[in-house]
């Protein structure tokens, strides 16, 4: 998650239900899915704001007035 959110590809919506681990060589190694919802920065044609995911469990700060509007610049933590 965090490598493709560095090069701009946003989830936007992890959560357990979007998880998946399995075990490779002895180890754990956890796999994200579900990327319908996710956008590319600079290519999608939508953009975070409009999407928004499941309210119980989004940061409070996108659910202020500048979170709605869009004027909120989208932040790491607020997929985790």
């Amino acid at each position: 998650h965090r490598v493709l959110w560095e090069k701009g590809i946003r989830h936007l919506n992890p959560s357990l239900a979007n998880t998946m681990v399995r075990i490779v060589e002895g180890k754990s190694r956890g796999v994200l899915n579900d990327w319908e919802l996710a956008t590319i920065c600079g290519e999608s044609r939508h953009d975070a704001s409009e999407l928004t995911g499941n309210w119980l469990f989004m940061a409070v700060e996108l659910m202020t007035d500048e979170g709605l509007s869009g004027d909120l610049p989208r932040l790491y933590r607020y997929d985790l």
